[in-house]
């Protein structure tokens, strides 16, 4: 019998997958699903889980020049916060920076915690913002600085203890101040479709995940109010529309024959996303008393 990590309630196995999108290990990885809170969570979490990121995400730009260009087609995730410019914001993983260089154009005065001394240093030095280098997140929330803003664009599934940096974040919010959630939606349409064969299930890196309501749940438990639980937004859509792309290329091999039915298919997706809770993605904010 497996036991919920958060809450230890009895989980029921959910599903087993390896990792289908970086082909890093040939392992098989285990799910569960708490009947109590509804969190579906890997166990065992694999030990130097650093091992299954080879490889990265986007590479560290040369030039802030460079980070803007890509992070222009971006501003649109500003739009949940922008009651809050010229606030003070903490992004906790953002990696390069791309969602932080839009912050900081927009106003606000942007701080982060990222685990990568690299891109780090990049944020530091290139882009201008202060950063907290751990992959302990939690600890560095002790600091006592409140925010206006904490913001966590599809980091939260990555930490080995989540809800430990939710309570943090949540204690680290002034009066009114907003908490930005960005994750995979296991609740989605593609989810349940694709299965193990899900891309955004991304095993073993992605953690543990929620559905919007249990998401909420979670987060009230810190004592915050939901104002946003959005599954339809323009990100939810761009990875819905991905991943039912990469679905396709792994079924078929004739080049031409991927494009056509990708392109064909891309629409039929974006208006399954449409559908209540539906969709690939979920973007939640929370406000603090």
């Amino acid at each position: 019998m497996k036991y919920c990590p958060y809450c230890k309630s009895p989980a029921s196995l959910y599903l087993k997958s390896s990792d289908r999108n970086r082909l890093v290990s040939s392992e098989t990885f285990a799910y569960f699903h708490c009947k109590g809170c509804g969190l579906v969570f890997i166990d065992p979490v694999p030990p130097n889980l650093d091992l299954y990121y080879a490889g990265g995400y986007q590479p560290i730009p040369k030039t802030i020049g460079e980070l803007r260009t890509l992070a222009s087609k971006e501003k649109y995730r500003l739009k949940p916060i922008m009651n809050k410019v010229g606030g003070d914001l903490l992004e906790i993983g953002p990696w390069i920076g791309i969602f932080s260089i839009n912050a900081k154009d927009a106003g606000f005065k942007v701080d982060a915690i990222e685990m990568s001394p690299a891109a780090s240093a990049f944020l530091r030095e290139t882009v201008g913002i202060e950063v907290i280098t751990t992959n302990k997140p939690a600890d560095a929330l002790a600091a006592p600085k409140k925010y206006d803003v904490i913001v966590m664009w599809h980091s939260l599934e990555h930490l080995p203890e989540p809800w430990a940096v939710l309570r943090a974040a949540a204690n680290r919010l002034k009066s009114g101040g907003m908490l930005l959630i960005a994750i995979p939606n296991i609740a989605s349409l593609q989810a349940k479709r694709l299965g193990n064969k899900w891309f955004h299930l991304d095993a073993p890196r992605h953690l543990f995940f929620w559905s919007p309501q249990d998401l909420a749940r979670l987060v009230t438990e810190f004592g915050l109010h939901t104002v946003q639980l959005d599954t339809r937004d323009k990100l939810s859509q761009v990875l819905s529309c991905g991943a039912w792309e990469h679905y396709i290329y792994s079924g078929i091999r004739i080049p031409i024959v991927r494009g056509i039915a990708a392109k064909l298919f891309s629409p039929i997706a974006n208006l399954l996303t449409q559908r209540r809770n539906r969709g690939a993605g979920l973007t939640a904010v929370f406000r603090a008393p």
